[in-house]
Parts: structure tokens; sequence; C-alpha cells
């Protein structure tokens, strides 16, 4: 029920991992869909890991500062 509400009517509009989701199913039929599934995966991920990457220093001092009694 919740899904109705934050899901737009739009297919255009679907987040991204709903539009992962929606494509992998035809990924196991059609071999021609598993290249479009990874790669759509690979830029899922890729802000994660850059702001991963930036953010790294803080999380590093922060959990050393916290060890430190």
């Amino acid at each position: 029920m919740l899904s109705a509400v934050y899901v737009p009517n739009s297919e255009g509009l679907h987040p991204l991992g709903l539009g992962l989701y929606s494509w992998n199913s035809p990924a196991g039929i059609d071999p021609d869909f598993y290249p479009l599934v990874v790669i759509g995966s690979l830029f899922a991920l890729l802000p994660l890991v850059i702001v991963f990457l930036l953010l790294q220093r803080y999380l590093r001092s922060s959990l050393a500062t916290g060890s430190v009694k």
C-alpha cells in the first residue's frame, strides 16, 4: 500500500532501484538485458562509492577519536 504513495505513475520517474528490479525478470529470459542491469547497478552504486571515498578521512578520524579514552 505504501509503494503506491512513493512510486510515481510514470515509468520515466521511477527510482533507479525500481527500474533495475523491473529489468531483472527480462534479463533472466533475454540475455541482451543482462548487461543493462549490470551497468545500471554500477551507476546506482557509483555515487555511494564516491561519497564514501570523499568522507573516508572524517570517518577514520571520528573512529580514532572515539576509541581513545
